[in-house]
């Protein structure tokens, strides 16, 4: 299988990237739409025969969505440290995790240094990627 660029093969498919996270039925799970691959670096439990980016050629693209919970500057380590074990301990909860699992969330959550180094790896991706397309925003 000859290897493409994504960028191009993208530009020039009529296909569009698709992604949803919601609890309704997705599209691809009701053979609506056929799902080629997942962004990430593993298959998704959601969607077990499809192989991810990795396997279907791509390693270089690891895409996955997050979200995490953030404090202000200067919020006292104590403040911040409780409000992380409390959100850990919610996220163990079984009940939580059936629900965020429903949502396609695959719920984690880990010391803050391992998020801060999880955003700063983003953005050093993110902001290569803009450069190789020279990408310009306006301010």
């Amino acid at each position: 299988m000859e290897k493409v660029p994504i960028s191009p093969a993208i530009r020039k498919s009529p296909m569009e990237p698709y992604g949803e996270n919601s609890p309704r039925p997705r599209p691809a799970q009701g053979g609506k739409i056929r799902a080629l691959a997942v962004t990430g670096s593993q298959r998704s439990s959601e969607l077990p025969d499809v192989p991810s980016m990795a396997e279907a050629g791509y390693p270089e693209v690891n895409i996955g969505l997050w979200s995490g919970l953030f404090v202000a500057a200067g919020t006292p380590p104590a403040v911040a440290n409780k409000l992380g074990t409390e959100a850990r301990r919610a996220l163990a909860d079984p009940g939580v995790r059936d629900k965020l699992k429903a949502m396609a969330v695959n719920p984690g959550g880990g010391p803050g240094e391992e998020f801060r180094n999880k955003i700063d790896g983003d953005i050093k991706v993110f902001a290569d990627v803009v450069k190789a397309a020279n990408l310009k925003f306006e301010e």
